[in-house]
């Protein structure tokens, strides 16, 4: 099928049966096509609720539990009677050599474009865990101060376009913030 013939199919055909059997998370890729298909998922908020109605209505959470243990969870809000299905806790192991194979206990979770930053009870470990893919990125603190430690999670765009990821740490009451940058993976101080 050729690109002409894509543009010339009638738009309810398009709607009705080929793009609603399309997974919403493939979508985006389909803009691409044609401008015809672009204008469709990027700004027609009819379509949009079209085909939110005809879609699954499953989502995961994530549980932090009592156990500094996060368990994730699936709603399905799709059938006549709502359901919540609790999976096994997830695993965090420890790969650093000080603590070999131990658990690692969640005490907080931040987020950021779907990776969440855990810090254990003691502020002695961190990671950045993408619960999708099961990557993880492990790092120690700069130990530059005690106290209350807050923390973000967050990016900027660098060249090309492509995302580069920081942990900001600061404290309250003091006016120390540090950045640490997976880039370089090292701490830097911000300065007033």
């Amino acid at each position: 099928m050729t690109m002409e013939m894509l543009r010339d199919l009638p738009r309810d055909l398009v709607e009705d049966e080929i793009v609603t059997r399309v997974p919403a998370t493939h979508l985006k890729g389909l803009g691409s096509t044609c401008k015809l298909w672009n204008r469709m998922f990027n700004g027609d908020r009819r379509f949009a609720r079209k085909h939110s109605d005809k879609a699954a209505k499953q989502f995961m959470v994530l549980l932090l539990r009592r156990a500094l243990r996060i368990s994730p969870a699936i709603v399905d809000l799709d059938g006549k009677v709502p359901s919540l299905e609790a999976k096994t806790e997830v695993s965090l192991v420890d790969p650093h050599p000080q603590c070999p194979a131990a658990q690692f206990d969640v005490a907080r979770v931040f987020h950021c474009d779907g990776l969440l930053l855990c810090t254990s009870a003691d502020e002695s470990r961190f990671v950045v865990w993408n619960p999708f893919t099961g990557e993880t990125r492990w790092f120690l603190p700069s130990y530059r101060a005690n106290g209350d430690r807050q923390f973000a999670l967050g990016y900027y765009y660098k060249e090309g376009n492509t995302k580069s990821y920081k942990v900001l740490s600061f404290y309250h009451c003091l006016k120390d913030y540090e950045i640490y940058e997976f880039g370089s993976d090292s701490w830097r101080v911000v300065d007033d």
